[in-house]
């Protein structure tokens, strides 16, 4: 078999977002050192991982790697969910710093001032540990691999799930005799806001660096695109490549036909690229038990989103019984996967797209879409307006047909679009003009 080469600025791509992973996983470890040492209690998971460290007669740091490691293998055996090259790099290298730096942080004996001073320090290397991490962008902690894993198998709001993992592992590090005391407080009001910190002050220098930037890659933009390849006549070769494009330009997605799901899924393997398909593509001409089967068919391979099409004659004769049961049936075979609702705008009056909206949103749809790209038009400004005007803040919108460039693509953000549909991702994201009609 023929090996794969990565581009040159694939690899320097990697290299440095892999950099970004490890300085946020120092600083990470950085903080949670200061919190052991402030003594004044420590937030969920450490404490959980101090309570094993006692009870075991273990190192702080081998705790950590053994609670990451069962979350993983939990994960795994469990939530059917695969780690990410960072979420492998969390677990082992956070008890590892933990341990080195415990064995060089003084002890500070009850200081009240230094303790305090400890804590505050902490917050703010744990925060901003955080955020570097996830704008690495190369996979979940532990943690938070377990709460989407959750999530998406209960269907419960992943905050909800993240509140009842640290009292599980709060309540569970304190009967192992764990530390609880005031810095735990400070941390759960005080980390939460780092992050948020950290973030927006990235943000701002990203939006300070965006004229050299664009001359690579909108990153922002990237992060909202679903790089999108659907015709007939794609190869594997094709789907290879548009593979390795999300990787190195860090689209949302690929969006593919659902045969090359498997394809798709093995090439974005350890990347936090999503795989998306589409279900009653292009007429949304089938029954609903068969856009079901098709649903299940693909989230067995390996699918993250299902983007459907909609029963249009069954809308346009107000058969809207009917397309609701459509829309529930692909909902409830997705095990849970995010599920967007192609109206095709270009096929509907105003009014329609209205009721279509309404009833996707009543069905349990996570998105409203404006067309497939291969009916008689594309997306608009006012069908996206008009689209979000009906769906509120409540589910997605996502625009797709005839965006070709950035310009149209910004435009559409504007209108209220939260995910792009389109094949010419790469030149879209670098400022050039794409030749895709999609």
């Amino acid at each position: 078999m023929p090996v794969r080469k990565e581009s040159p600025q694939l690899l320097k791509n990697y290299f440095w977002r892999g950099l970004t992973v490890l300085v946020g996983i120092a600083l990470i470890g950085f903080g949670i050192a200061l919190y052991v040492r402030a003594e004044l209690g420590v937030d969920p998971w450490t404490i959980l991982t101090l309570g094993l460290s006692k009870t075991a007669g273990i190192t702080p740091g081998r705790a950590s790697q053994i609670v990451g490691l069962l979350l993983i293998v939990f994960c795994l055996l469990i939530l059917k969910r695969k780690p990410g090259l960072a979420t492998l790099a969390n677990f082992f290298l956070v008890g590892l710093i933990l341990d080195c730096l415990l064995g060089i942080l003084p002890e500070i004996g009850g200081i009240i001032h230094l303790q305090i001073l400890f804590i505050v320090i902490a917050v703010f290397a744990i925060g901003f540990g955080s955020a570097i991490y996830i704008n690495g962008n190369l996979g979940e902690g532990p943690i938070e691999l377990a709460m989407v894993g959750i999530s998406e198998k209960l269907k419960i709001k992943p905050g909800l799930v993240r509140i009842l993992l640290d009292v599980f592992a709060a309540v569970l590090g304190y009967i192992l005799g764990g530390p609880v005391g005031i810095g735990s407080i400070i941390g759960i009001a005080g980390v939460g806001p780092a992050v948020q910190l950290a973030l927006n002050i990235m943000q701002r220098c990203k939006k300070e660096e965006l004229p050299m930037a664009n001359s690579y890659f909108d990153k922002e933009l990237a992060g909202i695109i679903d790089h999108t390849l659907l015709k007939p006549e794609a190869t594997p070769a094709d789907i290879r490549k548009l593979c390795q494009e999300a990787r190195e330009y860090q689209f949302c997605s690929v969006c593919v036909n659902p045969v090359f799901v498997p394809l798709a899924k093995q090439e974005l393997a350890g990347s936090p690229v999503k795989v998306c398909t589409v279900i009653g593509f292009p007429l949304g001409a089938t029954s609903a038990f068969a856009k079901a089967a098709e649903a299940r068919d693909a989230a067995a391979m390996g699918a993250d989103e299902l983007d459907m099409v909609i029963r249009i004659g069954a809308l346009k004769s107000g058969l809207y019984q009917e397309v609701h049961r459509d829309i529930a049936a692909v909902v409830d075979a997705s095990g849970g996967r995010l599920v967007k609702v192609i109206i095709e705008t270009a096929l509907l009056t105003d009014e329609e797209k209205k009721t279509a909206c309404k009833i996707a949103v009543e069905a349990g749809a996570n998105f409203v879409k404006t067309s497939t790209g291969f009916s008689r038009g594309g997306a608009t400004v006012e069908d996206v307006k008009l689209m979000r005007a009906m769906v509120g803040s409540e589910i997605g919108v996502k625009a797709s047909g005839g965006i070709r460039d950035r310009e149209t693509a910004l435009r559409m953000v504007e209108a209220g679009a939260s995910r792009l549909g389109l094949s010419a991702g790469v030149a879209v994201v670098t400022g050039s003009a794409g030749q895709s009609s999609y």
